[in-house]
């Protein structure tokens, strides 16, 4: 549960059919204004909590077959083909992103007087091994995936001392995998990403389904890498 700024929604920019092959982008994945913890509201609001951040950013590189023209996509040739040539996961790409997250943390503390508010926060910082899984052209059932695997070098600080925070439980959430997913459509003007492969442009606030624990909604910009 966040709190969330609201944001003009930039439609993902549609690059043009390709032959496909080797590609390069700069992808930025953040989150801003939010507040972790067991303890938020519905509409992510706590008593005291300042909105913070998370952001991943990097190049990732990958592979990327050729954009088929026609829909649907489901068991014809086209689609077999892609399957026969290694995309059965998806069109894949990977790289390093530099994480660095700054988020307050609203808990429950309880006293000789009833639970209380109370508040914590987390710090962390680091190098994350990033592969990203797009599904193939015209399979938007499926979502896109960021998969997070931590390097060991990220660091993780939880502070403060509340009754529904466990300070060492979720510094080691924040240095073990972790996954980002974002909802696909090929619909002309869709406000969420194509399939095929990654195409330049930004998406703002779309859900992030966490595996382990409110993370707030994140945007996901790809730019041509330098």
């Amino acid at each position: 549960m966040t709190t969330l700024t609201p944001l003009a929604l930039i439609l993902l920019a549609q690059a043009p059919a390709s032959p496909g092959g080797p590609a390069r982008y700069t992808v930025t994945v953040e989150s801003r204004g939010v507040v972790w913890g067991s303890a938020s509201e519905t509409d992510g609001s706590c008593p005291g909590a300042a909105p913070g951040s998370d952001n991943l950013t990097g190049i990732v590189e990958g592979t990327e077959p050729p954009l088929l023209k026609d829909p649907p996509c489901g068991e014809d040739a086209d689609c077999e083909r892609l399957r026969d040539v290694g995309y059965e996961e998806g069109v894949i790409y990977r790289g390093i992103l530099t994480r660095k997250t700054t988020v307050d943390l609203c808990e429950v503390k309880d006293t000789s007087d009833g639970d209380r508010w109370c508040l914590g926060h987390l710090n962390g910082e680091g190098p994350v091994q990033v592969t990203i899984f797009v599904p193939i052209q015209w399979r938007d059932s499926e979502s896109l995936r960021i998969k997070m695997q931590p390097g060991p070098k990220v660091t993780a600080k939880a502070i403060g001392a509340c009754s529904t925070l466990d300070n060492a439980e979720l510094e080691a959430q924040y240095k073990s995998e972790d996954s980002i997913y974002f909802e696909t459509s090929d619909a002309p003007r869709a406000r969420v990403p194509a399939t095929g492969r990654l195409f330049v442009g930004t998406l703002k606030w779309q859900t992030r389904i966490p595996p382990k624990r409110p993370g707030g909604e994140y945007t996901l910009k790809v730019e041509p890498a330098p």
